[in-house]
């Protein structure tokens, strides 16, 4: 796709369908990565529009003018690399939202896009000493203490956003416990903390309301979601609204266009965990994410019931937490069961 192809006219029009959908997205509340994406999706399937479509499609139906750019994209043809079955869903959604929310038309039937299905792997989950390792290894920064992060993520099984979204008003001190605001489906969730972490976490806490304070004196609010940022802009000053992993420096909010105070960026804590990995021999094996996979791992084998693994995990349906079950097969009491039964034969050598 060439966007020196498009003419001013053209241009204009494409703005404005992102306009739309922006506008479509934050009244459905919408995360602010999901519009960004929903927003770079609807970019590229307007400039392919006005660019690489046939004469014919642009004056066809919706459902055969996001069929064409599916396979399109499935082809690689925009980067010259095929898509895989995540961005195409991806895409996918957010063409349908763009067409059935943000233009209130009907799409009608898309048909089948020939793409290889995901196939069904089990999670690769590492030791609790790997994990320790990869811990050690993490370094701070003057600004951001991406050790206590990445602890976190493992002793919380969390996704990295989840705890970098963290509010100060969201730690239950009393009860060693957090809550997770509007994470992965825009669902809350409680998560445990251990107590060999409170400690570090009000050492944080009191660095997070020493910048509070400055910025407050500066006039420089945190970042709020449009709901509450509607509802009363003051909460931008309010102590328990501030962000315990606040970003070392304030920027312009891209939605409300104003100066604020947002959190830690995930690419930073990204990097460094991979900068760790790399220190100890786990680069590419070990990352945020996959602490995810280690503390579930470990419930389960300690005994956790499975119900109480998919709500710390926060997964919709218990099928997705049921992939960790792989791990009983190489617990204790798998291993001794299968020992008991070879040695019932008892087989001379």
């Amino acid at each position: 796709m060439n966007p020196n192809q498009i003419s001013p006219k053209q241009q204009d029009q494409i703005n404005a369908a992102i306009a739309t959908v922006c506008s479509a997205a934050r009244a459905e509340v919408m995360q602010y990565p999901t519009i960004k994406s929903y927003r770079d999706w609807t970019r590229r399937f307007c400039v392919w529009l006005c660019t690489e479509a046939a004469a014919d499609l642009r004056n066809s139906s919706p459902a055969e003018k996001i069929r064409g750019f599916l396979l399109y994209v499935a082809s690689g043809g925009d980067n010259g690399k095929p898509k895989s079955a995540t961005s195409l869903n991806q895409a996918r959604h957010a063409l349908l939202f763009f067409y059935q929310k943000a233009r209130c038309e009907t799409v009608g039937d898309i048909g089948l896009i020939p793409i290889a299905k995901r196939p069904t792997l089990l999670p690769d989950v590492r030791t609790p000493e790997e994990v320790a390792k990869v811990i050690d290894a993490v370094e701070d920064s003057p600004a951001i203490p991406y050790r206590l992060i990445v602890r976190l993520l493992y002793y919380t099984g969390a996704r990295i956003n989840d705890v970098l979204c963290l509010r100060l008003k969201d730690i239950d001190w009393r009860n060693s416990g957090v809550i997770f605001r509007a994470g992965k489906g825009r669902k809350d969730g409680r998560g445990v903390l251990p107590c060999s972490v409170l400690a570090d976490l009000r050492v944080q806490a009191v660095r997070s309301w020493r910048l509070w304070k400055i910025d407050r004196t500066a006039g420089i609010p945190a970042e709020l979601p449009d709901p509450v940022y509607n509802k009363s802009k003051s909460y931008g000053f309010s102590w328990g609204w501030y962000y315990l992993f606040p970003a070392p420096s304030a920027g312009i909010n891209p939605l409300q266009k104003i100066q604020n105070r947002w959190h830690v960026d995930p690419r930073y804590v990204q990097r460094t965990v991979k900068t760790a990995a790399e220190k100890v021999g786990l680069d590419g094996i070990l990352t945020p994410h996959k602490l995810r996979h280690v503390y579930a791992t470990e419930l389960l084998r300690d005994g956790v019931d499975i119900r109480t693994v998919q709500e710390l995990l926060r997964h919709s349906d218990v099928k997705t937490t049921e992939i960790y079950t792989h791990t009983a097969i190489s617990s204790p009491g798998t291993l001794a069961a299968i020992n008991r039964h070879a040695d019932r034969l008892a087989v001379a050598p």
